[in-house]
């Protein structure tokens, strides 16, 4: 089974026509494909220098500085710098977060949206963030014409066949796990930390693991970032925020259990679906959190960094002793 022939057809499109100068240079397979990793590698670059740049003008330059360190950990330059679809979904991500932030969405917007889930899946919390958002603002023609041009995959895709690898199906939904209700809770947890711990650290298909001590450092690093943090007190974009969450949770339950059903084991899932969403969660993060001990910020974007360095020391040995 090709599990990629049933995802939404936009980014296999647009590759398919990227590829022709390398494949008119005689260039083989392996060539291609460094052809394509280097046009998603683009994409970011053109979602940072782009959308994300003018939203760090009007924000602060700390978002931008925080978002470019976060892209240089290992999960994030490996999933978004690959031939896949997940560079073309930040981009877009990127570019439809930024018409909402300067309130000009007009019907770029609506394209973008569409445009999105075409590309992939994963892109639907983007887009319940947008329509809550312009729903709430008032702005409901522009919201009723987003619901629909988001909505465009279903047909889409149901002309393709609806299949596993980056559809709605469950296959199924869960009646054949035969597992009791806490065998399926335990499962899911597992899933829920094999996601979050591979965020930093992939490691291909293969998911060579990273070590302990690097899994235990980020774990740390993330519950000092929430400990220093608080919610801010009245923020309108609340509701939005939080129906977009809910999205990527229920996604991320859909793609787990169909994980289990497919394969036959929980905890498969890669944290790589968690980069689509980087601009949003950047921009959520500033709309949502503020600093409970501001002196603190340095310590914790230092340490950050020093995370950074030794995480990809680390990542480039294990994967030269496997891949040399």
């Amino acid at each position: 089974m090709n599990y990629e022939a049933h995802q939404p057809p936009l980014w296999y499109a647009v590759s398919g026509l990227l590829v022709l100068p390398a494949r008119a240079a005689g260039a083989d397979a392996a060539g291609r494909l460094l052809w394509l990793r280097l046009w998603s590698v683009l994409a970011v670059a053109w979602a940072l220098l782009g959308p994300l740049r003018r939203i760090a003008r009007r924000r602060g330059p700390a978002l931008l500085a925080v978002v470019s360190i976060v892209l240089l950990l290992p999960g994030g330059a490996e999933s978004l710098a690959r031939a896949s679809n997940d560079g073309l979904v930040f981009l877009l991500s990127a570019l439809a977060i930024e018409r909402l932030d300067r309130e000009a969405p007009g019907l770029v917007l609506p394209a973008l949206l569409a445009a999105g889930t075409l590309t992939k899946l994963t892109f639907l919390p983007v887009v319940v963030f947008s329509v809550v958002e312009l729903w709430r603002r008032g702005a409901r023609p522009v919201a009723l014409l987003a619901v629909l041009a988001a909505s465009v995959v279903v047909p889409v895709q149901a002309v393709r066949g609806w299949a596993w690898g980056g559809t709605y199906e469950l296959n199924r939904t869960v009646a054949g796990l035969e597992e009791s209700a806490l065998e399926v809770a335990a499962g899911l947890g597992r899933s829920g930390y094999t996601f979050v711990k591979t965020t930093f650290w992939v490691g291909g298909w293969s998911f060579f693991r990273a070590p302990l001590v690097l899994v235990a450092a980020f774990l740390a690093l993330l519950v000092c970032a929430l400990v220093l943090m608080r919610l801010r007190s009245g923020e309108r974009r609340l509701p939005a925020h939080a129906l977009a969450v809910a999205a990527a949770a229920a996604g991320f339950l859909v793609l787990a259990v169909g994980n289990r059903r497919l394969f036959g084991t929980w905890g498969g899932l890669g944290g790589w679906y968690a980069w689509n969403w980087l601009p949003w969660l950047a921009v959520a993060s500033d709309d949502l959190l503020e600093p409970r001990f501001p002196r603190a910020r340095p310590w914790l974007v230092a340490a950050l960094v020093a995370f950074v360095l030794v995480s990809n020391a680390a990542f480039a040995v294990r994967a030269f002793r496997l891949y040399g």
